[in-house]
């Protein structure tokens, strides 16, 4: 899950893809650029992604800073995922975009171990 707008009650959240994690441990997302979503990071970048294996019960929650980017080279080479879902015309939209996390901070539990700050 994809967490805008953190500091307003209720939090805006909706499920999303992740596209890639990178050498550098920044995550990625396709996304459109005329979303509620892309809106919402354009006005403060702060964002909370949401992740669980229920069948592993693993949990992750990592908080972060998000960037928008528009350029098709970059959205090309991180599109490992279909979106058609999301959006129709995968990379030939238009207004696809990539969101960029770098992860702050994150907090990881699981059954057998408990939970790690990270």
């Amino acid at each position: 899950m994809f967490c805008t707008q953190l500091d307003d009650q209720p939090v805006n959240t909706r499920p999303m893809l992740l596209q890639e994690v990178d050498n550098n441990g920044d995550m990625w997302f396709l996304s459109s650029d005329v979303s509620s979503k892309n809106v919402e990071v354009k006005i403060d970048d702060k964002v909370q992604l949401l992740f669980s294996s229920l069948k592993s019960n693993e949990y992750l929650t990592v908080y972060g800073d998000a960037y928008v980017y528009n350029d098709k080279k970059i959205i090309e080479s991180k599109s490992s995922h279909s979106v058609k879902a999301w959006i129709p015309k995968g990379n030939d939209d238009p207004n696809i975009s990539l969101i960029r996390i770098i992860p702050k901070k994150s907090y990881y539990w699981d059954k057998n171990y408990g939970s790690l700050d990270f």
